[in-house]
């Protein structure tokens, strides 16, 4: 279910009509002539390639209880004095954080010469995470005036308000070894494009819980002949933060990498070597957080660019 929805959020952000458009006229350009490395039969593992690439790791939101964050942050008196609060669902459905990889590329053996070309990529992959856990707010009303019209009906209603908001965050930096096997197409065309399967597992780093509270007041005007609204004179009246160190915590992301390849020099031996690509990866992913004593997974979509420089 959770790649699933991975999929279906990569279909969303680039929409199925671009996405076929992309794969036609790239594969248009497959017909193209080959460079000179060679693509003939090769019964041995060579080291060919090393690469380096930038971008984000996308996940879809999750909220743990408040247990849970009570069990990070078991001194917080901010999240002992929840009364009158009530808890509010965080508007993000997909959270973007950076992400960056450095991998070295082993040609692997090509029974025959029109077999895809196969390259295991290994590496080390950091991403940072970054997602609120839930958060509570209060409201009060300080007072209330009317506003009449010329015949003694009322047309406006202001409010003077106060609002308290406690957020609890999570964060971590993860580092994973990275591994992942790709199979080429036209693999010594200036164009190609490449698919196939990876499994990144590593620890979260630099693990922190913070707990932020805030106050503040402000004038609501309300309208009861248009039936809107509108807000102003805002102050923020109080502001605390609890920050709260945990435990290194266990991860792993599982993920379908697919990308397209562009070779940069068409006619100096040297630049031919010198590659950009994009690259794409659905998938899901597996965390561990000790104190909390909870599993969570949750699906993901990378998107990264980078260099690829072949050794051969």
């Amino acid at each position: 279910m959770h790649l699933r929805c991975a999929l279906f959020n990569l279909e969303k952000i680039f929409g199925m009509k671009h996405l076929l458009i992309l794969f036609v006229a790239l594969g248009s350009l497959f017909s193209a002539p080959a460079y000179s490395q060679s693509d003939s039969v090769s019964n041995r593992l060579e080291f060919s390639e090393f690469s380096l690439q930038f971008g984000n790791l996308n996940a879809d939101y999750q909220q743990l209880n408040l247990n849970h964050v009570l069990q990070l942050a078991p001194q917080s008196t901010l999240l002992n004095n929840l009364t009158g609060f009530q808890q509010r669902r965080s508007w993000y459905f997909y959270n973007p954080n950076f992400s960056m990889a450095a991998h070295m590329g082993f040609k692997l053996p090509k029974k025959k010469q029109h077999d895809l070309a196969p390259t295991l990529r290994i590496g080390l992959l950091f991403n940072r995470s970054d997602f609120f856990y839930n958060a509570y707010t209060k409201s009060n009303v300080l007072s209330t005036d009317s506003l009449t019209n010329s015949n003694g009906v009322v047309n406006r209603y202001i409010q003077n308000l106060e609002e308290e908001t406690i957020e609890s965050r999570y964060t971590n930096d993860q580092l994973y070894l990275d591994v992942n096997l790709t199979y080429a197409i036209n693999a010594n065309g200036r164009f190609s494009m490449f698919m196939g399967a990876g499994l990144a597992t590593g620890i979260m780093l630099n693990t922190n819980t913070s707990i932020a509270y805030d106050k503040t007041t402000s004038t609501r005007e309300y309208s009861t002949v248009s039936n809107s609204s509108s807000a102003y004179n805002f102050e923020l009246v109080d502001y605390r933060i609890e920050n709260y160190r945990n435990k290194p915590g266990f991860v792993a992301l599982a993920y379908l990498p697919l990308g397209f390849d562009f070779r940069i020099g068409k006619r100096n031996e040297a630049w031919q070597k010198a590659h950009a690509f994009v690259e794409f990866r659905p998938g899901a992913q597996f965390q561990i957080i000790p104190e909390a004593n909870y599993t969570l997974l949750r699906s993901t979509v990378a998107s990264q660019f980078g260099f690829r420089f072949d050794l051969r």
